[in-house]
């Protein structure tokens, strides 16, 4: 018995790849553009940044919004990084759903 798969459904399967990296490829390069934009006016971002600046003691009131600051930059971090992954799987998964349209349609040709 042999299973055959419908033309049309196989046809459908490499341009739904396509489609669906091409958008986590935007939503993840979206994340990394968000992130670094929110990181660049982040207090604790710029504290890292110019470590040297700073004097050793801060207040109090300061500290905790340096504390809070950092937690969202944690936060933020975090999101560039999972916007990198997402944006280079949407990649991948672009070429192979590319490249397996290419194969479905060089063996439909033939066919």
């Amino acid at each position: 018995m042999r299973f055959i798969i419908n033309r049309d459904f196989l046809q459908s399967i490499p341009v739904a790849c396509v489609l669906i990296g091409l958008v986590l490829g935007f939503l993840g390069g979206y994340w990394v553009l968000d992130a670094s934009n929110r990181l660049s006016v982040n207090l604790a971002e710029q504290f890292h940044n110019n470590e040297g600046d700073q004097p050793a003691e801060i207040p109090e009131t300061q500290a905790y919004a340096l504390l809070n600051a950092d937690r969202e930059r944690n936060e933020l971090l975090q999101q560039r990084r999972n916007g990198i992954i997402a944006a280079g799987a949407g990649l991948v998964l672009l070429g192979v759903g590319w490249f397996s349209y290419d194969i479905v349609h060089s063996r439909l040709s033939t066919q």
